[in-house]
């Protein structure tokens, strides 16, 4: 089992939300964007591990775009305020890929939902 690591421990160049800062999101790993997403982790993981530790359980960004809110639920560490904001930052990319196939000037309001 590896040791824990807060994120105040981390150089703060190296924390995920200071590299957005610097770098901008498109810099940052898949790992670092969850972890931002997630917000904060427990007292046996921080942000970063938790964001680890999901991508390896859904195998990725697919399987985490995929993951039902009861799945993710279902891994350690992730409680219900993370696990809806995992859910809702998916449904809200995958409004955003649907309404980029849909011709311009069409109100969103009209883009199907399902």
């Amino acid at each position: 089992m590896t040791s824990h690591v807060p994120l105040s421990e981390i150089p703060p160049e190296d924390r995920p939300r200071e590299r957005l800062l610097a770098l901008g999101a498109h810099r940052l790993r898949n790992e670092e964007l969850l972890a931002i997403v997630i917000g904060s982790g427990t007292r046996n993981a921080s942000s970063l591990e938790l964001a680890q530790r999901l991508l390896k359980k859904t195998a990725g960004p697919a399987g985490l775009d995929a993951a039902s809110l009861p799945a993710l639920l279902d891994i350690g560490g992730v409680g219900p305020a993370a696990a809806m904001r995992i859910v809702a930052g998916c449904e809200l990319h995958r409004r955003a890929a649907r309404r980029r196939t849909v011709q311009p000037g069409v109100p969103v309001s009209q883009v199907p939902t399902t």
